[in-house]
């Protein structure tokens, strides 16, 4: 059992053990060794296990270490270059004493290359083995479970994201491991991973996990948490505003911020009401539906807008769901909107205006931003109610307080949004429980294997994308 996770650490070992690393071994012909068999067959260091390991053509192994660092991946990569038979207590040697370096390193890249021939990096790679802490330590390692997570390695196009393997995660006191069966998607996370968001979430930088929520089953938990979480199917944020790891096979999270999943409802549907159910009912319940208002919907095709139009309808509003392309005012329609509006074509404010009979809507929801967004703030009826809380567009819509004050319209931006400690999981809850009563029914447009997350953020960049977007892990 791989027992390293937070708190874990030896006396010789900096603050950058305290989570984890890992090692995998693959020689250079691309044949690979399971650590578990290479402990089998090359044995510990200074054991009395002989023999030898035939690492095939090429007479190199690749270790590739991962060190979890304050919930954020660091990796490297160091090459082992032997003879093509070796030793097995040498390359056994070499691969404790390359994970030792990793593991004392993480943040930092050690050298790419370690090898007798560069006497040097040799020695000092292998003063790390001589630290049994260390070597106890890269042993263990050696023999982990590996789950996967997928990590933007800097900001950029989809191709950025990247899938690597890290070791099995343990709770620590209050905390939980969730077995991960979906995880949330949004738009927000590619802007992120763009650079286009940094001036916003500063504190996001590469290399960093996306994500900030996930469905599945508790498979551990520890000191202190209620033993009959085990097994239960929840939904849980996995980090603060812009997210700060979602897109994994485990999830580690306070107990605290558990929702359970009632029954009959899939972890699927559960995951699409996460983010996207809270804050429809959030934007609701701040800004206000009366029966018989008119409600305009920027981006109502996406998983949040059609939420917020099922909970506008059901107070008795007319809503009016604004779109790009067929498509999705097709599936509008079918959903139940009062009229369906394509903002791609150049006349769109003016048919909103036909269909509020020139007064305009009484309620705008903003999931857009940008320059749509300003248009329908003029469009908007005196006294309305604005909720600026999209930015789909690349900004947020430019509304000036003073002509806002002029109208007599009220306007709420991001703020609402962000929910204080407790308050997205009671409205997460909510959104359960709508759900299972069968109010608001989330729309799953599309689905992505974990691996595949650059496909799922590229849908959602070229806005191809209809309802909610997810990563499923198998």
């Amino acid at each position: 059992m791989c027992r390293l996770g937070r708190g874990a650490e030896t006396s010789s070992t900096s603050a950058a053990l305290r989570s984890a690393a890992k090692v995998t071994v693959a020689s250079a012909d691309n044949s690979s060794i399971s650590p578990r068999s290479f402990l089998r067959r090359a044995g510990r260091p200074g054991g009395t296990r002989g023999g030898t390991v035939r690492t095939g053509t090429g007479a190199s192994f690749a270790i590739t270490g991962v060190a979890l660092l304050r919930d954020r991946i660091a990796w490297t990569t160091i090459t082992i270059r032997m003879k093509k038979t070796t030793e097995a207590t040498t390359l056994t040697a070499s691969v404790v004493a390359a994970c030792a370096l990793i593991c004392h390193h993480p943040a930092r890249r050690p050298p790419a290359v370690l090898s007798p021939t560069v006497p040097e990096r040799w020695a000092a790679a292998q003063s790390y083995r001589a630290d049994e802490a260390l070597t106890s330590t890269a042993l263990e390692l050696l023999a982990c479970r590996m789950g996967k997570v997928v990590q933007v390695t800097r900001f950029g196009p989809p191709e950025v994201l990247a899938t690597i393997a890290v070791p099995d995660l343990v709770p620590g006191p209050g905390e939980v491991i969730i077995a991960v069966s979906a995880a949330d998607v949004l738009l927000l996370d590619a802007v992120i991973r763009s650079g286009l968001a940094a001036a916003w979430f500063p504190l996001i930088t590469p290399p960093y996990v996306p994500g900030n929520g996930v469905a599945g089953r508790v498979s551990a938990v520890g000191e202190g948490v209620d033993r009959g979480w085990t097994g239960r199917a929840v939904i849980a944020r996995t980090g603060g505003s812009g997210g700060s790891g979602g897109y994994l096979e485990q999830a580690r999270v306070q107990a605290g911020q558990l929702v359970a999943v009632p029954d009959g409802v899939g972890l699927p549907e559960a995951a699409a009401v996460l983010h996207d159910g809270a804050t429809a009912l959030g934007l609701a319940d701040s800004t206000g539906i009366r029966p018989g208002e008119q409600v305009l919907i920027l981006g109502a095709a996406g998983g949040l807008g059609i939420l917020i139009g099922q909970l506008a309808r059901a107070a008795g509003a007319r809503v009016i769901a604004a779109a790009r392309g067929k498509p999705k005012l097709d599936l509008l329609a079918e959903l139940g909107a009062g009229a369906v509006v394509d903002y791609s074509e150049p006349d769109w404010p003016g048919q909103v205006a036909r269909l509020t009979g020139g007064a305009g809507p009484d309620v705008v929801f903003d999931g857009v931003g940008g320059e749509l967004g300003a248009a329908a703030f003029e469009m908007i009826a005196d006294g309305g109610r604005f909720s600026a809380h999209g930015a789909a567009s690349g900004g947020f819509a430019p509304i000036g307080a003073d002509q806002a004050a002029r109208r007599g319209v009220t306007v709420r931006g991001i703020e609402q949004v962000q929910f204080g400690p407790g308050e997205h999981e009671r409205l997460a809850g909510q959104a359960l429980a709508a759900l299972a009563a069968g109010r608001i029914r989330p729309v799953i447009g599309q689905v992505f294997p974990l691996p595949q997350a650059a496909d799922a953020h590229l849908a959602l960049e070229t806005r191809s994308a209809v309802g909610k977007t997810l990563l499923t892990v198998a």
